[in-house]
């Protein structure tokens, strides 16, 4: 289980979120939904320990996550952030085996183990025919799927995913998120933010909605995704219908709600 627990966090002086309890299960994929600037962001570099916490604590399994060394949190969690920066000049192969770093001693060089799980997670991202290319020759989509690459290599228990299916088309943002949801089949911990709602309720199986740094409501989809929710978080008024694949909502949008605050 990876919980917060009344954290308080921001940037400088100004707090985004104030007294927070969240808690993450273990082995789902859970989606953090939410407008834009609400703090999905704020809540998984929290979660991470990317940004310091103002107050309150982490927990990772009971444990809190100050108590964890540097490549110790990075064996258990692995963060992809928003906009990662690439290195000049490097290989696709040789930005995924960055991500073995935490599994290195001082003294020991990459083994064939490390090799495979780069081969895995190359494969599972769908990047192994880019294995020789430079990362920055490649396409906006091409790059995103690299860095996902470099996250599974980690091969952490938990995976923090900030917007993974950004710069990504329909079907590769499909791809993605079917990945992560085999993931947290397979016993993995998956936490993405991710902006299309009908998308979080079809591949996810646990949601978080946020507003204003506050979440607002947490469970199943079906619990999650309401009329009345899309309503009062997104400002959507929207019919809501089930999948006739596995009954999961889908959002008919109808129009904008104008409140008068606005």
């Amino acid at each position: 289980m990876l919980s917060a627990h009344r954290i308080t966090v921001g940037y400088g002086s100004a707090p985004v979120l104030t007294d927070l309890d969240v808690s993450i299960p273990s082995g789902s994929f859970t989606a953090v939904i939410g407008p834009n600037a609400c703090g999905k962001s704020t809540l998984l570099k929290a979660l991470s320990r990317l940004l310091p916490l103002g107050g309150g604590s982490v927990h990772l399994a009971g444990r809190d996550a100050k108590g964890f060394k540097a490549k110790e949190w990075a064996k258990r969690v692995a963060m992809l952030p928003q906009s990662p920066v690439t290195p000049e000049a490097i290989t696709v192969r040789d930005l995924v085996l960055r991500g073995r770093y935490a599994h290195q001693g001082l003294l020991r060089s990459y083994s064939r183990e490390d090799e495979r799980a780069v081969e895995s997670a190359m494969a599972s991202a769908g990047v192994e025919l880019l294995a020789g290319r430079r990362v920055d020759e490649l396409s906006g989509g091409q790059r995103q799927r690299v860095w996902i690459a470099l996250v599974l290599a980690q091969e952490s228990e938990v995976l923090l995913l900030d917007e993974p299916t950004t710069f990504l088309d329909l079907s590769h943002q499909v791809e993605v998120l079917e990945l992560a949801a085999e993931l947290a089949h397979q016993g993995r911990t998956v936490v993405a933010v991710l902006h299309e709602i009908g998308l979080a309720a079809r591949y996810a199986d646990h949601l978080i909605a946020m507003k204003a740094g506050a979440v607002v409501a947490q469970g199943t989809p079906k619990e999650v995704v309401t009329a009345q929710l899309l309503r009062d978080v997104f400002d959507l008024e929207a019919a809501i219908i089930s999948d006739p694949d596995n009954g999961a909502p889908v959002v008919l949008p109808r129009t904008v709600v104008h409140r008068a605050s606005k």
